[in-house]
């Protein structure tokens, strides 16, 4: 998934573009990415302080 650079629009001249109904799913849609965006930071996040401990570790046995 590529991301494309978000263009700003005034706020009337997107309301007159979409309906109520398209806007509440757009910001349901950008809710969910948002939420497996923060998720996947987290997972990448615990990965790293697992990998940083285990190599802590080794290196504390290898010096031994």
């Amino acid at each position: 998934m590529s991301l494309k650079p978000m263009k700003t629009v005034r706020a009337d001249e997107f309301a007159s573009r979409h309906s109520e109904d398209s806007i509440r799913s757009m910001a349901a849609i950008s809710d969910e990415q948002m939420s497996f965006l923060l998720s996947t930071i987290n997972q990448i996040d615990e990965l790293e302080h697992r990998t940083n401990c285990h190599v802590k570790r080794s290196i504390s046995q290898t010096v031994s």
